[in-house]
């Protein structure tokens, strides 16, 4: 009986010391996974970013004298849209710290932070019917999987070393 239990033991202690979740194939998987999502994620943002844009183009050929309040509405739903993907991106980062560059991590407590106070900021204290709107919000498109191991930004730091 002893025997059984010391058995038994080690086998649990064998299965979280060796087994799948602390070897490296399973950090891989784990890693892809987070990238995919990313690239996922990216793909729907990118495109409420490009209306956005689209919306921000025809926002700033309007005349300062027209009725904008409907357009800042339509680009404030879609720039809402777009930071919710990102909030997404930087939680599901934020869950796996391995997969990310080193250089990188420091960023992602302050990405979380901006990005969920400008949702909150759109949703209950930003108000459209002014017709008013900061066209300089959200002007670049940039890829989160430059946090990720293995993504461009380690390419780039590889070439010029």
């Amino acid at each position: 009986m002893p025997l059984c239990l010391v058995l038994a033991l080690g086998s649990i202690w064998g299965t979280f010391r060796f087994g799948p979740s602390g070897s490296k194939a399973y950090l891989a998987k784990q890693c892809d996974t987070l990238k995919t999502f990313i690239l996922d994620e990216e793909m729907a943002g990118k495109a409420d970013w490009t209306i956005y844009k689209r919306q921000v183009s025809e926002y700033l050929a309007l005349d300062v004298e027209a009725n904008r309040t409907s357009l800042v509405e339509s680009m404030v739903t879609s720039v809402l849209k777009v930071l919710e993907h990102d909030l997404k991106i930087y939680e599901r980062m934020n869950k796996y710290p391995s997969c990310l560059l080193e250089s990188r991590k420091d960023e992602l407590p302050t990405l979380l932070d901006e990005t969920q106070a400008a949702i909150d900021y759109l949703n209950t204290s930003f108000s459209a019917e002014t017709g008013e709107w900061n066209a300089d919000f959200y002007v670049d498109y940039i890829s989160a999987s430059k946090f990720l191991k293995g993504g461009e930004e380690s390419a780039d730091a590889r070439a010029k070393n």
